[in-house]
């Protein structure tokens, strides 16, 4: 599959997952536990379920940054290769 069908296949995915990220993100901020693991595994179950998980993973931390990829606990790894495709 070319990368342009993988982007179109994963783009609505991508705007969920990015919206229960930035949510888990806040909640956590306002110290809500309970409904920032509801959203962590939202996300989670997004990503699980998506055709190409691996790509969906790199396009979310690419459009979420280094900062806050890793305090959702995406692994450093893939953040550090999601952002150097990026500048590619």
């Amino acid at each position: 599959m070319t990368k342009v069908a993988e982007r179109l296949m994963i783009g609505s995915r991508i705007a969920v997952a990015l919206h229960n990220a930035n949510a888990e993100i806040r909640y956590r901020r306002l110290g809500d536990t309970r409904a920032a693991d509801h959203a962590h595994d939202t996300v989670v179950d997004m990503i699980e379920s998506a055709e190409y998980p691996n790509a969906t993973l790199r396009a979310l931390a690419r459009r979420l940054g280094r900062h806050r990829s890793l305090a959702i606990h995406i692994d450093c790894a893939v953040v550090d290769l999601a952002l150097a495709e990026g500048r590619a």
